[in-house]
C-alpha cells in the first residue's frame, strides 16, 4: 500500500470516529456554580460536544502530562532514529565489504587472464655416434621456453640439466632442481620463445633412464610475486637412434619425449 493510500484511510477512519461520536444520542451535563447564589447551572451536551469541552479542560489542568508524553515521544523517536542509523551503518559496511571483495575478485580474475605464463618443453634431440663402434656417444636436448600469456614476463631465469634416474620414477622420488649457473635474466613478450641446450654423455644401465629437468623463475607484468615453473621430461635416446638410423649425427624433433609424473608444476 502506498503512502498516499495510508494517509487517506487514516483520515477517513478519524472522520468516521468523529461522526460516530456525534450521532450518539446520549447526553452529558456540564454544570457551573454561580458565585452569588451558589446554585448549579447545568447544560446538556452530546458525547462529541462533551468531549470537545472536557478534554481541553483536562489537558489544561494536567499540562505536565502533555509535556511528559511529548518528551517520551521525542525519546522514542530519537532511539528509533539511532537504531535506524546504526542499521544503515551496518548495511553500508556490509555493502562496502561486498564491493571490496568483488573488486578484489575482479582484479584477481583479470590478472589470471592477462598475466604471463612461462612453460618449457623439449623441442629437439641431437645424438653423436662414435665412429669406431657406432654406439651412442653424446646427446643434446634443445628445449623451448615460451611465454603463453597475454603480457610480458620479466627477469626470467632459466636452468636445466640432464640426469640419469630410475625408470620409471617411484611416486615418492624427490627430484632436486638445478642450481643457477648463469645469473643473467631476460624478458619475453607474449608469444615469444627462447631456446636452450643441455648435453650429456650416454651411459645407461638397466633400470635407468635419462630425464631433462628444469626450473624457471620470472615476474609477470603485475609484479606482485615471483612465479615458478618446474618441468621434467623423459628422453628415450635409444628409440630415437633406432628411428633415425643411417646417419652419424641424427637429429630432429620426432623423438617421443615423455612427461614425468614428478617436478611438473607451475604457479
Amino acid at each position: 500500500m502506498r503512502r498516499r493510500e495510508k494517509l487517506f484511510w487514516l483520515c477517513a477512519g478519524a472522520a468516521l470516529i468523529v461522526l460516530f461520536l456525534s450521532i450518539i444520542p446520549s447526553h452529558y451535563e456540564i454544570c457551573e456554580v454561580a458565585e452569588k447564589t451558589k446554585e448549579k447551572d447545568c447544560a446538556s451536551y452530546q458525547v462529541a460536544q462533551f468531549l470537545l469541552i472536557k478534554i481541553p479542560q483536562f489537558l489544561d489542568v494536567h499540562n505536565w502530562l502533555i509535556t511528559a508524553l511529548f518528551a517520551g515521544l521525542v525519546t522514542l523517536f530519537t532511539w528509533r532514529l539511532w537504531q535506524a542509523t546504526n542499521e544503515l551503518r551496518v548495511s553500508t559496511d556490509k555493502l562496502w565489504d561486498a564491493g571490496e571483495r568483488q573488486l578484489a575478485h575482479g582484479t584477481k580474475t583479470a590478472e589470471r587472464q592477462l598475466r604471463a605464463y612461462i612453460f618449457a618443453h623439449p623441442a629437439m634431440l641431437t645424438v653423436k655416434l662414435r665412429h669406431a663402434t657406432g654406439s651412442i656417444g653424446k646427446f643434446t636436448v634443445r628445449y623451448e621456453t615460451k611465454n603463453w600469456g597475454q603480457t610480458p614476463a620479466y627477469r626470467i631465469r632459466n636452468a636445466a640439466f640432464i640426469r640419469k634416474l630410475p625408470s620409471p620414477l617411484p611416486d615418492d622420488f624427490a627430484i632436486v632442481p638445478p642450481i643457477w649457473k648463469d645469473q643473467r635474466n631476460v624478458s619475453l613478450g607474449p608469444g615469444q620463445s627462447m631456446f636452450s641446450d643441455c648435453s650429456e654423455s650416454y651411459s645407461l644401465t638397466k633400470g635407468e633412464g635419462y630425464y631433462i629437468i628444469g626450473l624457471i623463475e620470472y615476474f609477470d607484468t603485475f609484479g606482485h610475486e615471483k612465479r615458478t615453473t618446474k618441468f621434467c621430461y623423459t628422453v628415450d635416446v635409444e628409440a630415437f637412434v633406432a628411428a633415425n638410423a643411417g646417419g652419424t649425427s641424427p637429429g630432429g624433433s620426432d623423438v617421443a619425449f615423455g612427461i614425468a609424473q614428478q617436478h611438473n608444476e607451475a604457479d
